[in-house]
């Protein structure tokens, strides 16, 4: 259990989901020390934690894409400017 805790003490640093990561670290320390009551705890916050974590990208994402999406329009929008200008200056 140690090996996972570890594993997920990683992919929540490369997310920054830092709520994990700290139950992670806590977690890895209670299995290398056998304190199985303490994982056990420990386990059961990691669902709400894992929910928290994936809202918190879920909802990061989503601005990203709407931010995406208007950088779009602003690029097609000069495109279309620069072309006219072009064809004008024929």
């Amino acid at each position: 259990m140690a090996r996972e805790a570890h594993t997920i003490i990683g992919a929540a640093g490369n997310i920054g989901a830092t709520r994990v990561r700290e139950i992670g670290i806590a977690l890895e320390h209670a299995c290398k020390d056998d304190d199985r009551a303490a994982a056990g705890c420990l386990i059961t916050e990691m669902p709400g934690v894992f929910a928290d974590a994936s809202a918190a990208l879920r909802a990061w994402l989503a601005e990203a894409a709407i931010s995406n999406q208007a950088q779009m329009r602003a690029r097609r929008a000069t495109a279309r400017k620069n072309a006219a200008d072009r064809e004008a200056s024929l």
